[in-house]
Order: structure tokens, then sequence, then C-alpha cells
């Protein structure tokens, strides 16, 4: 769903704020390629997999593939989750628990499930880097 400008600005506080007292382990914008984009280069940037259960069957495809300016994804800790639970609602930014990091694979509903070797080397074969962009 995207976010009034308000909201944004209060994604952007509760993200510095996150960060400023250590919640998050990483923070990537879902911009160019959506999610699915953004959590590929999560996890070639740190080195590891993520598994991830989307509740969400209708409108899957734009969920993961739409392009927002006004979304994150954070990694943290699993005893830090109830910390930004408390801070989303106080900033009223909408949190969603899509799963979590391990492995050396990208699992997204069963739908996708490639190993970050084969991420890799689409990522280094793009047309930019064969184009030298």
């Amino acid at each position: 769903m995207p976010l009034s400008t308000g909201n944004l600005k209060n994604l952007q506080k509760l993200l510095v704020d996150g960060v400023k007292e250590g919640i998050f382990l990483s923070v990537h914008d879902v911009a160019d390629g959506g999610l699915v984009t953004a959590l590929a280069e999560c996890c070639l940037m740190g080195e590891h997999g993520a598994h991830l259960e989307i509740e969400q069957e209708e409108g899957l495809l734009k969920l993961l593939f739409g392009e927002a300016a006004s979304k994150a994804i954070v990694s943290l800790r699993g005893e830090k989750v109830p910390q930004l639970k408390l801070m989303a609602a106080s900033y009223e930014v909408p949190l969603s628990i899509l799963g979590h990091v391990s492995g050396q694979r990208l699992v997204v509903n069963g739908i996708i499930n490639l190993p970050l070797s084969e991420l890799r080397e689409a990522w280094e074969d793009s047309i930019e880097k064969r184009l030298k962009v």
C-alpha cells in the first residue's frame, strides 16, 4: 500500500531512529525492481539467503515487483522484533514480517527458490555490467 507523504516522513524517522538505537542489522529501500529485487540485493550484499512466506495471494506479483519509494526492508535479530513493532505503531508505520534470514537461497512462497550463486551470476552479468554503464 503506498504511503502518504506524512507516512513516508514517519517511515524515514522510524528508520533513522531504529538505526540510532541499534535495532537494525540492515536497511534497504524498495524502489527499482520492487521487493524481489531489493531482497536479492540484500541477500547478495549480506551473503545470506532469506526465506519468506508472504500472506497475500491476490496481487502477489504486484507486491513482489511493484516499485515504491515508500517501503523499506529491514533485518534484525529476533529479540528486537517486539521493539520494532512498538516503534512502528508509535510512528503509525505499517509493518509486515515477511520471513527470516538463513541459508544460501532466496525463497519466496515457493514461487522463487534460487541459490545466491545464481542470483550473483545474473547480477554480475547484467546489461549494465556488460555495457559498463
